[in-house]
């Protein structure tokens, strides 16, 4: 093919306008120059080949000129091929791509293996390029088009499900200026359908302190930072407060980038309401149980009450409250509990025309403002002064058959919040469980009233002073803080029962239990002990001042006469004082006093005796009495050991009455001669039952006779009180060794 150079550059010139046209279109229509670089590396590529053709002409240059024109035409097929497929939008177009270049590509073969025309070539490149940028066009154009009209429809259905969402949606730039709002967000915020809202910053519909809040969650965002939704306060056109929660998304371009923000509004004050009345219901279920918890820990009524106040201040304002109970004995109104920081409530009054009259009358909870209080009083329905509350809330409380017997009740004063309306149901019901409580707490007063205190005479009974006792003996080994017990016992009591009837005697218990009891201090604990026993404990004293007590309590006993059934009856009473020391337990203490007793009963009654002071007693004995388990099995073994106890016991008996030594040593002689008589029966015993130990036992008891009989002569000089002898036999002979060394042949005599 014969062209000239001029007409092949024009050709191709024309190609390349076209090609160049084709592109700007593409530039214009989706702001983008896809495969730019590729078309411009193949055109290179063919003004290189056309070059090089031009040296053809030289017969030694002719191998080289067209094998490299070859390649660079080949080249630019491959370049215009990858540009091509940069160049058209969508897959789905390529079908006409690939026809025109399978054309292209048999064309250029033919001429580069074939004909090898050079001219040939540049026109088919240049008419291929042309007719592919003109396709390329029309399809960017009809895409362009396609996607305008998508875009309609998706934008249109975009509207609708702003329109048609439950929650708010606004649609601002990334500084926050409102680009569109949902007419749901319009709704929410109380905004006219017709107020123009574009450009005004999306977070002046904040309260003010909520706004930096919402900033710093937005500056998070934009750090990559994941906030999840937030709770914020907004305000309507009319200026009331609304709790929404927001939650914001990027809107991005095709590359991503962020261009804006979607706003999710939600109106979620009904459901913090629903919240918060759950949370109150929790409370008051928690008040509840703590209420019912204290009533089972609470030592006493008033302590209760305290606690009362404690949880009611959890769902209630209480800076001012009280519990009144109507006292039907004294027809008074008393307020065992009452916080009240005006000092408007008074502690006791009588029964009359007041608050808490008026409530138990109405038998349901009632509220009242101050203006409605002063109206009740001109009415004259109640005359109570109440002029510092503001508002007064008060509730019932009933007995198990629905009377009322007293009120709980609060004020509100100078800057407790309002009372709400939900107040009346919640104090409603916790009156309800106060009463119970209370009506359950007072029974249990009363039955531990019952359980501590002596029917007859109202004293503590020995129950109660018993664990008085036990405690101060603990306070005792803590701190060393002394105490003292006196035991008193009417003489001739019996007599009395005997000549003046037994109704005669309850009076005169009750009439000793009132002297005894002001004859004591406020500290000191006076109880019935037992029949006509008495006994009181003395804190923090020591045997000195109990003495004296003991003393003074005797003597007004002494000095007073009672009057029963026109007779004159005068007693008198015997005192046994004992004062605690660190050899002591709490019955070796009791037991001192009680001997103490014991010894002024036999030295001539009406008379306090120091426990502390009498030999017999110095070192507290222990009273022993027979236990089965210490049984042998043996008869007469048995009969023995109990026959030594009982030996042994008169022998103390002898010793706390101060018996003359001349009988104190003939019963240590009878003693210690069925001691002697019992060791020698037991071992003949032991022997004939075959028991291994028996010499050994044998010995044993030859030591303890050799100890019994020197303790016996030290006795007789002058040396030993016989309550060491006591010691020694019940220590030594009968605790020690029976319990020790005579059991261990009882499964011999047991079989």
């Amino acid at each position: 093919m014969n062209v000239d150079i001029l007409t092949l550059f024009f050709i191709m010139s024309i190609a390349l306008i076209i090609q160049a046209g084709s592109l700007f279109t593409q530039y214009k229509l989706n702001r983008s120059f896809r495969g730019l670089g590729w078309w411009v590396m193949g055109n290179l590529a063919v003004a290189a080949g056309c070059v090089v053709n031009l040296f053809r002409a030289a017969d030694f240059l002719l191998p080289f000129v067209v094998i490299g024109g070859n390649i660079l035409f080949l080249s630019s097929f491959l370049f215009f091929y990858i540009g091509i497929k940069h160049f058209f939008a969508s897959d789905e177009k390529r079908l006409p791509l690939y026809i025109l270049g399978g054309l292209f590509l048999a064309a250029i073969s033919h001429f580069t293996l074939i004909d090898n025309s050079p001219a040939a070539r540049v026109l088919v490149f240049s008419s291929t390029m042309a007719a592919l940028s003109f396709l390329n066009t029309g399809t960017l154009i009809s895409y362009r088009k396609k996607t305008e009209e998508d875009l309609i429809r998706s934008e249109q259905l975009y509207r609708s499900i702003l329109a048609a969402s439950p929650d708010g949606i606004t649609i601002t730039d990334l500084e926050g200026r409102i680009r569109m709002v949902s007419p749901t967000a319009r709704t929410m915020f109380g905004i006219n359908s017709k107020e123009n809202l574009t450009g005004k910053d999306n977070l002046d519909f904040l309260v003010a302190e909520d706004r930096d809040r919402a900033r710093t969650n937005i500056a998070l965002m934009f750090q990559g930072v994941f906030t999840g939704p937030g709770e914020y306060r907004g305000v309507r056109s009319d200026g009331s407060i609304i709790d929404i929660e927001s939650n914001a998304e990027f809107i991005k371009d095709s590359a991503g980038s962020p261009t804006g923000l979607v706003m999710i509004i939600r109106d979620i004050g009904e459901c913090k309401r629903a919240e918060a009345q759950q949370r109150r219901h929790a409370a008051i279920q928690l008040v509840q149980s703590k209420i019912a918890e204290a009533a089972l820990v609470a030592a006493t009524l008033n302590d209760f009450y305290a606690d009362v106040h404690k949880w009611v201040g959890h769902v209630l304002p209480t800076k001012n409250f009280y519990i009144a109970l109507l006292d039907e004995s004294t027809h008074q109104i008393v307020r065992p509990y009452c916080v009240d920081q005006m000092n408007i409530v008074s502690r006791q009054r009588p029964v009359g025309n007041g608050l808490t009259e008026y409530v138990m009358r109405l038998g349901k909870v009632f509220h009242a403002s101050q203006t409605e209080l002063a109206s009740l009083r001109q009415s004259g329905e109640v005359s109570q002064q109440v002029a510092p509350v503001h508002e007064y809330l008060g509730a019932p409380l009933k007995d198990s058959t629905g009377k009322s017997f007293g009120v709980i009740a609060l004020n509100s004063v100078g800057d407790d919040p309002p009372i709400r309306e939900e107040d009346l149901d919640v104090l409603s019901i916790i009156a309800t469980q106060v009463s119970l409580e209370i009506d359950r707490k007072q029974l249990e007063e009363k039955l531990k009233l019952q359980a501590t205190t002596d029917e007859l005479t109202g004293l503590f009974n020995r129950r109660a002073v018993s664990d008085k006792i036990q405690a101060e003996f603990e306070g005792f080994q803590r701190s060393g803080s002394q105490f003292s017990l006196v035991i008193a016992d009417i003489d001739f009591f019996k007599h009395v029962n005997d000549l003046h009837g037994h109704n005669a005697g309850d009076f005169l218990l009750r009439s000793v239990a009132h002297e005894l009891a002001q004859a004591v201090r406020d500290c000191d604990t006076i109880s019935r002990w037992g029949g006509e026993e008495f006994l009181c404990l003395l804190p923090s004293t020591d045997i000195k001042m109990a003495l004296s007590i003991a003393e003074r309590m005797r003597s007004s006993i002494f000095e007073k006469t009672f009057s029963w059934d026109d007779n004159q009856l005068s007693i008198t009473l015997t005192f046994g004082v004992a004062a605690v020391n660190e050899r002591d337990t709490v019955d070796s203490l009791i037991h001192r006093a009680d001997q103490a007793l014991y010894w002024g009963k036999k030295t001539g009654r009406n008379r306090v005796v120091n426990g502390n002071d009498l030999d017999a007693i110095s070192i507290p004995p222990e009273r022993v009495t027979w236990n089965t388990t210490w049984e042998s099995g043996n008869k007469t073994i048995d009969e023995q050991h109990r026959k030594l106890l009982e030996l042994v016991t008169h022998l103390l008996d002898l010793s706390i009455l101060q018996a003359p030594d001349s009988q104190i040593s003939s019963q240590l002689d009878r003693l210690l001669e069925h001691v002697v008589g019992h060791f020698s029966t037991e071992e003949e015993i032991m022997a004939n039952i075959g028991y291994a130990e028996t010499k050994a036992h044998a010995e044993i008891h030859a030591n303890l006779t050799t100890d019994a009989l020197m303790l016996r002569e030290t006795f007789l000089k002058g040396d030993l009180k016989p309550v060491a002898f006591f010691e020694f036999l019940v220590g030594k002979v009968l605790m020690g060794h029976l319990l020790t060394e005579d059991v261990k042949f009882f499964p011999l005599t047991r079989q």
